[in-house]
């Protein structure tokens, strides 16, 4: 099972959401087990740019405990923007 998860902020935020993405990947390694990957849109629209970050081979309760960590940790940007999960299965 795979974890998708995207969020959009203002083009103007992405060096901050680059910055927090690093402190966050690494939260994420440590208590999770995870290594996750970020993507964004190459296009902007209305002057907002889509993230995507990707965890592949994760169990069911892994978007659970990923928003529990999230609000555990100091990431104002990530904390404040809404952010959208999803789960996939390989057919």
């Amino acid at each position: 099972m795979d974890c998708y998860v995207y969020f959009k902020t203002p083009q103007a935020q992405a060096a901050q959401v680059l910055q927090e993405q690093a402190l966050w990947q690494q939260a994420i390694a440590a208590q999770l087990g995870c290594q996750g990957k970020l993507q964004r849109r190459p296009e902007i629209r209305d002057g907002l740019q889509t993230w995507m970050e990707v965890y592949r081979d994760v169990p069911p309760d892994f978007p659970a405990r990923l928003s529990a960590l999230l609000a555990s940790q100091s990431l104002p940007l990530l904390n404040s923007v809404p952010r959208h999960q999803e789960l996939f299965v390989d057919c």
